[in-house]
C-alpha cells in the first residue's frame, strides 16, 4: 500500500522571506541614496571651485588689460558675490601687485568657504613694460 502524497496548496512567500527581503532592500536603497547624496556635494564642490577660477581669470584679465603704469603696486582685497546654483557664494579676492624693475608680477588668489573647509585659487602673471 503506498502512501498518498499531499501537496501544499500554500504557494508564496512566509512572513519572514518577506521581512528579510524588505531589510535586503531597505539596506541596498540606502546606500544607493547615500552614494546620490555623496554625488551631489562633490558636484557642487565643482562647481563652486570653477566659478572661483572664473573669478580669477576675470580680475587677471581686467590687470592685464591695463597699461604697465596704471597697475598699481600693492594689496587689494575685495568679496565677489556669485550665484552658484541659486545660492550666493561669497568669493573672497586678494589682488598682490609686485614690481622689480621693468616687470610687474600679478598675484590673484581667490577664497571660498564651503562645508566648513577653506579653498583658495590662484592665478599668477607678469607684466612688462
Amino acid at each position: 500500500m503506498t502512501l498518498p502524497i499531499f501537496r501544499s496548496k500554500n504557494k508564496g512567500f512566509t512572513l519572514i522571506e518577506l521581512l528579510v527581503a524588505m531589510v535586503i532592500m531597505i539596506v541596498g536603497l540606502l546606500g544607493l541614496l547615500q552614494a546620490v547624496n555623496v554625488a551631489v556635494s562633490h558636484n557642487l564642490t565643482n562647481q563652486l571651485r570653477d566659478e572661483a577660477v572664473m573669478v580669477a581669470e576675470q580680475q587677471m584679465n581686467a590687470e592685464k588689460s591695463l597699461s604697465f603704469d596704471m597697475i598699481i603696486d600693492g594689496i587689494t582685497n575685495a568679496v565677489i558675490q556669485r550665484n552658484v546654483r541659486n545660492y550666493i557664494e561669497n568669493y573672497s579676492v586678494n589682488q598682490t601687485v609686485t614690481t622689480m624693475g621693468n616687470t610687474k608680477t600679478i598675484n590673484v588668489v581667490v577664497t571660498w568657504q564651503h562645508k566648513g573647509n577653506s579653498y583658495q585659487h590662484m592665478v599668477s602673471t607678469l607684466k612688462s613694460k
